[in-house]
């Protein structure tokens, strides 16, 4: 996990010194890179440690989910909120979650307001 987390902070350092035209090739040649290590197998790991770190550079992450996409109004409202505290808003539909909104700031878990997070608490409750 530690390699990855390498191979990963070395592609987002050349990428971000990289014109945005040219790094398509920068990415493919670090896949050739990757292959010709025999590392190719870690790719997809290190795609998603890319993922994050990338995502880290441009303030912290906050998933907003939501059964059906929010309208304009709410979605405006929820950004502005949440960059006043540092986090950039990715919006997710999920329509499992069957109505209402959770929201993870970081990797932390903050707000359930979901239908199924409400049935699944309602269910530990009965269970005991």
């Amino acid at each position: 996990m530690h390699r990855t987390r390498i191979y990963a902070s070395v592609l987002r350092s050349v990428l971000e010194k990289t014109p945005q035209s040219k790094q398509r090739g920068v990415a493919a040649r670090f896949v050739e890179l990757l292959k010709r290590g025999g590392q190719l197998k870690a790719a997809g790991n290190i795609l998603q440690e890319f993922k994050k770190l990338w995502a880290e550079r441009r303030g912290k992450q906050a998933r907003v989910l939501t059964a059906l996409p929010l309208l304009k109004t709410q979605r405006d409202h929820i950004r502005r909120a949440l960059q006043k505290k540092g986090f950039v808003m990715k919006e997710e539909v999920n329509p499992q979650l069957v109505g209402g909104t959770a929201i993870f700031l970081g990797n932390e878990y903050v707000i359930d307001n979901t239908v199924k997070g409400k049935l699944q608490k309602l269910k530990r409750y009965l269970n005991g």
